[in-house]
C-alpha cells in the first residue's frame, strides 16, 4: 500500500493553497503525521491547490459522518469498515468530530477514509471523486 499527501506549514488556514511537503504513506502511522497538518491528496504543479493545477492523485478520500441515521446499529464503525472492504487495502483515520456531539445530535464515530489507487492524471474527473 502507498499513497502520496501533501502537507502544508499550517494548520487550519482555510486561505491556504500551499502544500510544499510530500508524505509517502506506507502504513497508518504514516499517514497519523501526514494528516496533522492541512493537507491534499493530489499533487499540483508549483504544490498550488487550484482546479488548473492538477497533475495527478493516488488516493481517495472519503468522509464517514455517520449522520444517515440516529441508530447507533447502522452507523459505520471501524470494525464494520474491515468487514466491509474485506482484502482492499485503506486507512482509517478519526476525524477531529469523532465521537464529539455536534449540532444538537448525539456524539457518532466519524473517520475520514483514505483508498490508495493508481495514479490518477484525468483532469476531467467529477469534483465528488477527489
Amino acid at each position: 500500500m502507498q499513497m502520496t499527501i501533501f502537507t502544508a506549514d499550517c494548520v487550519g488556514n482555510a486561505a491556504n493553497c500551499s502544500y510544499p511537503n510530500k508524505a509517502e504513506v506506507k502504513c497508518p502511522k504514516d499517514m497519523e503525521t501526514a494528516v496533522a497538518r492541512d493537507h491534499v491528496c493530489a499533487t499540483y504543479t508549483n504544490n498550488y491547490r487550484n482546479e488548473q493545477n492538477f497533475l495527478e492523485s493516488d488516493v481517495i478520500p472519503m468522509d464517514i459522518d455517520n449522520d444517515h441515521s440516529e441508530d447507533p446499529k447502522d452507523w459505520i464503525t471501524e470494525e464494520k469498515m474491515k468487514e466491509m472492504f474485506g482484502s482492499i487495502d485503506f486507512i482509517l483515520v478519526p476525524s477531529r468530530h469523532h465521537m464529539v456531539a455536534k449540532d444538537g445530535k448525539p456524539a457518532r464515530p466519524k473517520y475520514h477514509v483514505y483508498f490508495p489507487v493508481s495514479a490518477i492524471s484525468y483532469k476531467g474527473l467529477p469534483k465528488e471523486s477527489m
